[in-house]
C-alpha cells in the first residue's frame, strides 16, 4: 500500500488567508484548529495563524484542546466550539481566557449560576438548520437577554453553523442567513 501524504503551504496558508480579509474585511476570522488542525498538526500551523492579523480567534472543540494549543504558546482568543460539559470548565475558561459557545439549557444555566472571578465572552449558537447544536431561533430574543445581563458574560456574539456554506447558491444557506 501507497503511503499517505498531505503537503502543507505557509505560503498557501498566508495567500487563503488574505483572500479571506478581502472578501470579508468587517468580519471577524475565526481559525478552527481542533482535532490536532484536523490531523495538520497544531504546532506547524500555530505559529502563522498567531502572527496572523486576519486571525481573530482560534477555535477547538473542548477545553483539553485549548489547554493544550496554549501550551504550544497560544496567545490569541481560544474559542471552545463545545462549549463547556461541565460547570467547573467556567473557571477554567475564565481564567485561561476562553471564549465559550453556549448551545443548550444546561451550558446556559451553568453560565448564569457560576461565580466567576472574570467574565467570558461568550458566542450563543442559534440552530438555523443543521439541526446538531444550538437553541431554536425563536428562543433567541429571551436566551440572549439571560446571557447578555448575566455578571458572567463580557459580550455576546450570535454564531450558526451552516449546513453547505461550500455550495454557491444554496437555499439551504440562503434560509439560514435570513434566519439570523
Amino acid at each position: 500500500m501507497r503511503p499517505l501524504q498531505a503537503n502543507l503551504s505557509i505560503n498557501a496558508l498566508k495567500h487563503n488567508l488574505e483572500m479571506l480579509r478581502a472578501c470579508s474585511p468587517e468580519s471577524q476570522h475565526v481559525a478552527v484548529i481542533k482535532a490536532n488542525a484536523y490531523g495538520h498538526r497544531v504546532p506547524l500551523l500555530l505559529p502563522e495563524l498567531e502572527r496572523n492579523p486576519v486571525i481573530d480567534y482560534l477555535a477547538v472543540a473542548i477545553i483539553e484542546e485549548a489547554l493544550e494549543i496554549r501550551e504550544f504558546g497560544a496567545q490569541k482568543p481560544v474559542l471552545l466550539l463545545e462549549g463547556v460539559f461541565e460547570q467547573e470548565e467556567y473557571y477554567t475558561a475564565s481564567e485561561y481566557n476562553f471564549a465559550v459557545v453556549v448551545a443548550n439549557a444546561k451550558q446556559l444555566k451553568w453560565l448564569t449560576d457560576v461565580e466567576l472571578k472574570k467574565p467570558l465572552n461568550v458566542f450563543l449558537k442559534v440552530d438555523s438548520g443543521m439541526h446538531r447544536l444550538g437553541a431554536n431561533p425563536a428562543d433567541i430574543p429571551a436566551i440572549y437577554e439571560c446571557v447578555s445581563s448575566s455578571k458572567n458574560v463580557k459580550s455576546v456574539t450570535l454564531m450558526t453553523h451552516f449546513a453547505c456554506a461550500d455550495e454557491a447558491d444554496s437555499p439551504l444557506t440562503e434560509k439560514q442567513i435570513a434566519i439570523m
